[in-house]
């Protein structure tokens, strides 16, 4: 059964928790499972397609990698809008901040992500990264661009 009475928001910061709470873990299951395939992935660099959960993987590592280069404990993200574009479907910006011992690693970026319905989930089909200052993060989350750029 669906909940009607959920905010756009609510579902956007669970989001939010549970897959920034994944990745600084190093938990790609239980990363994986808020993601739809195919997921569109973009930022300053490129664009791609992950089709595959392997491809999902990839990217996965590449991100969990340069958290874990930078020692990155944690991941402060704060859902700035979120709204229902139909009953099915909320489009979701959100402002990231990478911590590493208290201090700020790179500046604050946005991200805006399209947020689906499938039966009684929610999950992330669409991320687009406005990562301006970390040309590393930057590949890492387009680790397969040059295979899959779109």
């Amino acid at each position: 059964m669906r909940d009607v009475h959920v905010s756009a928001r609510e579902v956007a910061e669970a989001l939010l928790d549970e897959t920034g709470r994944t990745m600084i873990d190093g938990d790609f299951d239980g990363f994986a499972r808020h993601f739809s395939l195919p997921l569109m992935m973009e930022t300053f660099e490129g664009k791609q397609t992950l089709d595959t959960i392997e491809r999902l993987k990839v990217t996965f590592d590449g991100a969990y990698e340069f958290y874990t280069r930078h020692n990155v404990k944690e991941l402060y993200r704060h859902c700035v809008d979120a709204q229902f574009r139909d009953p099915e479907t909320i489009e979701s910006t959100h402002e990231s901040r990478v911590i590493s011992h208290g201090v700020l690693i790179i500046p604050p970026f946005p991200v805006f992500s399209v947020i689906r319905r499938f039966e009684d989930c929610w999950k992330i089909i669409k991320c687009s990264y406005a990562v301006s200052e970390a040309d590393d993060l930057n590949r890492a989350l387009l680790a397969q661009t040059a295979q899959a750029s779109v």
